[in-house]
């Protein structure tokens, strides 16, 4: 654990100790670096609406404007990008200006890592399936197995249905935000779980202990999430591997309709993980597919069994033409009551007298 205030000395040191690594090694050949794969342009990457975080020509520029750089003589000197540098990050890291033995910037912010399956250029096909997993980082369940939330599960599973869908000659894509503990950092967060486990750990108070140390409950901002979406040019989502409102509600208000959205199943939900899932459902933050279950039944007097199989018979003749749910309601009743087969008649005929006849006799 470490403070803020000795957070920039581990920060000074990594970076001494990789200035002074770096000396040891050979000296950097840029050649071949080039993406592996072509990632648009895409008509979303000249709508200012679209994308708003990200530059989406940042990693094709030294070759877009290769021409320029050569013929205009631009030269970048390592003091004007440090003054740019320092500029653009509004002087949060004055290191940059006085400290100029300092050749490594390690900023600490966020980002995020795309994992494509399949063929990269089916992404932005509307002709192709897409599986879609939005995932935000969870260092204490993603990498050390912690049951206490279900953002491990829910990405082996996201993995697993992209690589499916990829397997079907579809697309399936993962991205990993570096958000960690939504957004308020690995520290808040396990300072929330000991307050959770050493107190009653109830749904009903699982986003007040977050409030009550960090001051909110959420520091995502989840409007610019899309970016990444756009500059893969993904235009649409067959199936959506997550239940989060949040990125759901940011998804489509940015013209990317989702089909389909796919909960984690209920048996690979961990115990300890349950508190909260329902302090999310019960606070909004996602939907819960609602999944028929078999009830049970009741039992009924055998003449209200032989009436209510009568009313479902006629009840099918009458909608046949128009619906098969009747048909369906019939084979049910015969299956749970164990009621006798019905004598063969004509296709399509019903004899309700002897149906009739049968329930007299019970």
């Amino acid at each position: 654990m470490a403070d803020e205030g000795s957070r920039d000395e581990v920060l000074n040191t990594l970076r001494q100790v990789a200035e002074t690594q770096s000396r040891l090694v050979a000296a950097v050949e840029a050649l071949n670096e080039q993406p592996s794969t072509s990632i648009g342009p895409f008509p979303q990457w000249g709508d200012p609406k679209k994308i708003v975080a990200m530059d989406p020509y940042g990693h094709l520029a030294p070759w877009i404007f290769k021409d320029v750089i050569d013929n205009d003589g631009v030269d970048i000197h390592e003091g004007t990008l440090r003054r740019s540098l320092f500029e653009h990050t509004g002087g949060s890291y004055p290191e940059l200006i006085t400290r100029g033995d300092i050749k490594l910037f390690l900023p600490p912010i966020g980002g995020l890592t795309v994992y494509c399956f399949g063929d990269p250029a089916k992404m932005s096909d509307e002709s192709v399936r897409l599986s879609l997993r939005i995932h935000d980082e969870c260092n204490g369940s993603d990498v050390f197995g912690s049951d206490i939330c279900t953002c491990r599960p829910y990405l082996i599973f996201g993995i697993e249905e992209a690589v499916k869908e990829a397997q079907n000659g579809g697309s399936g894509v993962v991205i990993y935000f570096r958000k960690e503990g939504r957004a308020l950092g690995e520290v808040t967060k396990y300072l929330v779980y000991n307050a959770r486990k050493r107190g009653a750990d109830r749904a009903s108070d699982y986003f007040k202990r977050t409030e009550n140390i960090a001051g909110v409950k959420d520091m995502r901002f989840q409007a610019l999430m899309p970016d990444i979406l756009h500059w893969l040019g993904i235009k649409k989502i067959d199936r959506m591997l997550s239940m989060s409102n949040m990125k759901h509600d940011a998804i489509v208000g940015q013209g990317i309709p989702i089909h389909e959205r796919v909960e984690l199943p209920d048996e690979l939900i961990p115990a300890d993980s349950r508190v909260e899932i329902d302090a999310k459902i019960t606070a909004g933050y996602f939907t819960v597919v609602w999944r028929e279950r078999p009830l049970p039944l009741r039992p009924v007097p055998p003449k209200v069994k032989c009436h209510k199989m009568l009313s479902a018979y006629k009840y099918s003749a009458l909608i046949r033409p128009f619906h098969f749910i009747g048909l369906t309601v019939i084979i049910a009743y015969f299956k749970f009551t164990k009621a006798p087969p019905a004598t063969k008649q004509r296709h399509g005929a019903i004899d309700h007298a002897s149906i009739q006849q049968r329930c007299s006799s019970v």
